[in-house]
């Protein structure tokens, strides 16, 4: 992924959207989107986010709390 090498800004808004979208998801999922998809999604989207860490403190501990909610929706059992 090439999000690291990208200005903060633009890691800024791809953090932001992706902790929005994983919200959303975590509740109150599109039905655009079958369940397994909705998990997928908030799957890769930690991935994103990983690439974007260490720009703002605060959207990293957004992201991390709608992930969280997201897992335990999707993957009860799973530690995430």
């Amino acid at each position: 992924m090439r999000l690291k090498s990208e200005n903060a800004h633009i890691r800024h808004v791809k953090i932001a959207d992706q902790t929005s979208n994983v919200r959303f998801l975590a509740t109150d999922p599109t039905d655009s989107m079958t369940f397994e998809e909705c998990g997928e999604y908030i799957q890769g989207a930690k991935q994103l986010a990983d690439q974007c860490r260490g720009i703002s403190p605060l959207l990293d501990e957004l992201f991390d709390s709608a992930y969280r909610k997201g897992m335990e929706r999707y993957f009860p059992d799973q530690k995430s």
